[in-house]
């Protein structure tokens, strides 16, 4: 009898280990798109969305991307940009990456929008930045 109770109480304890995994993966939004071929842009972007800012990784990044940028000549034409230019977009991307640095991000992704944005608006072809977890997703939309 002793034996039998001690069986329940084990199933009893798997059974919760389990309702709460499967709990978590329904509240994960990266769950309900995992291994199909075709999901709803709406739950991409829920996905995305989801992953939180590390902030050892942002720090990372951006000191990274600083770096890189110190053989871009982009940074400066941008800020000094000579006739007939000066009128043209002023970017001080520096600047920039230095209240990035300062701003906390609701996601992952919403860092690396803002990092994309930013350096194309060096006008600089050769200066991207791309983050490649974001662009596997090929989005497709219906025909009507």
């Amino acid at each position: 009898m002793v034996f039998k109770s001690k069986i329940l109480a084990a199933f009893a304890g798997l059974s919760t280990v389990i309702a709460t995994l499967l709990e978590e993966r329904d509240t994960d939004p990266c769950a309900v798109i995992a291994g199909k071929k075709w999901v709803a842009p709406k739950d991409v972007r829920a996905c995305y969305s989801s992953i939180t800012v590390d902030p050892v990784i942002k720090t990372n990044i951006i000191d990274v991307i600083e770096k890189t940028l110190a053989f871009h000549t982009s940074v400066n034409y941008q800020i000094k940009a000579p006739e007939p230019f000066s009128s043209d977009v002023h970017e001080d991307i520096l600047a920039d990456l230095e209240e990035y640095r300062n701003t906390n991000y609701s996601s992952d992704y919403d860092l690396h929008i803002t990092l994309s944005r930013a350096l194309k608006r060096l006008n600089d072809g050769h200066c991207t930045w791309i983050n490649r977890c974001y662009v596997s997703m090929i989005i497709h939309l219906p025909k009507h």
